[in-house]
């Protein structure tokens, strides 16, 4: 697990100390960030410069927000459905935040959504391991193969019994277990980002009410 409490990570350049915010802690985001610092640092890039610009980047909110109620949190972190790296990286950022929390999957893309023909096979590469957390109080899934990514999250050993199966998405906002945690997180697919807002808003309006 690796945490960055100050959300500062240290980075030399060319010999020289030098301190950039951390655009994101998921680590996927890290790698990326110290990569173009690198390539930049080469290329000759001034330090103060980059010290500058890192300073006002942040991830675009169509990938990664937050919005609080009350004492509960609810984040939005954007996924890409058929790609096991990615999910399995939202899935490792997710389960080593330290909360209580309710994780909801809303991965399967239009395509499925239409026909329900799409290959399933990249689930079995995904780390559903990682959500074999305690302090994961439930699951719900949704969508036309949420059956499939039960079948996978109980394979990984996860408790049915925190498991929720409702192929209707905004049915299943209905049902999200609120009690006893402090966030939830809606994982979405990239191509889902219209639906998933419709989820939040609803999301949102139920917590509203429960304040």
């Amino acid at each position: 697990d690796v945490k960055f409490p100050e959300e500062y990570q240290n980075e030399q350049l060319k010999g020289k100390d030098a301190q950039f915010k951390l655009i994101s802690e998921m680590m996927h985001n890290v790698y990326n960030q110290m990569a173009i610092l690198t390539l930049l640092d080469e290329i000759g890039t001034d330090k103060a410069m980059l010290e500058k610009i890192f300073s006002t980047i942040r991830l675009p909110d169509i990938r990664f927000n937050e919005t609080q109620v009350g004492e509960l949190s609810l984040v939005m972190s954007m996924g890409k459905g058929q790609n096991s790296v990615s999910v399995s990286r939202n899935f490792d950022f997710v389960a080593n935040e330290p909360e209580d929390k309710t994780v909801i999957l809303d991965m399967d893309d239009p395509f499925d959504r239409r026909k329900s023909v799409e290959y399933m096979g990249w689930i079995w590469d995904v780390e559903y391991e990682q959500l074999c957390r305690d302090n994961i109080r439930q699951v719900p899934i949704t969508g036309p193969r949420c059956y499939d990514h039960k079948a996978r999250l109980l394979l990984a050993g996860f408790p049915e019994e925190k498991i929720l199966c409702v192929m209707d998405e905004m049915e299943a906002m209905e049902h999200v277990l609120l009690e006893g945690v402090e966030k939830i997180y809606l994982i979405f697919d990239c191509t889902t980002l219209d639906l998933a807002n419709r989820m939040k808003a609803k999301l949102l309006g139920i917590m509203e009410g429960k304040k």
